[in-house]
């Protein structure tokens, strides 16, 4: 009897152990995220098996902070120099077609990028999304003010336009040209 109590004593030393380094096991599983923020994508799926290896697998994509967030413009090299940290820009989105969203100029890139033989520099665009309605990925049309005149008046081309007295002795101009300012200083 002494011996069948040592037996089951053993049995249940042994199955403490064995449950002690399947918890072990358990809590090494887990995948915990080292910051606080939102899922964006999945690269695995629940109960795929995760090696460690040499090189870094992604397994998910988080997001921090969504009421903050950045918007990468392509800008032109011929529009690039009037580009300036700090200057006011705004854009749209298609799930938001009428409304603009305000930004502001964080970064303009020294490094170019070519495609198609069109070169751009990236620029970054600070936005604030406290409202959560922009999402990662989404695509933008911007537009970044490169100056901005405040109590001006704004004239209209057209009414830039003038027939000129004709002198005396002087042919008349014939009625076809329009007699408008852009025709009296473009070659003819």
């Amino acid at each position: 009897a002494q011996a069948d109590e040592a037996s089951a004593r053993a049995s249940v030393d042994d199955a403490r152990a064995a449950l002690s380094t399947d918890v072990t096991n358990l809590s090494k599983a887990s995948i915990r995220s080292p910051i606080d923020g939102v899922v964006l994508t999945r690269s695995v799926e629940p109960g795929n098996a995760v090696a460690a290896s040499l090189q870094a697998v992604t397994l998910f994509t988080l997001a921090e902070d969504l009421t903050r967030l950045r918007l990468d413009v392509n800008v032109d090299e011929a529009d690039v120099g009037s580009v300036k940290v700090d200057q006011k820009a705004s854009f749209t989105v298609s799930a938001y077609p009428s409304r603009r969203y305000p930004a502001k100029v964080t970064r303009v890139s020294f490094g170019s990028t070519k495609t198609d033989n069109v070169v751009t520099y990236i620029t970054w665009l600070e936005v604030d999304n406290t409202d959560l309605s922009l999402r990662p990925g989404m695509t933008a049309a911007a537009t970044i003010t490169s100056t901005e005149r405040n109590d001006v008046l704004l004239v209209p081309n057209t009414s830039l336009r003038f027939t000129p007295a004709v002198a005396a002795g002087a042919a008349a101009q014939p009625a076809s040209s329009g007699g408008g300012i852009m025709s009296q200083l473009m070659p003819r």
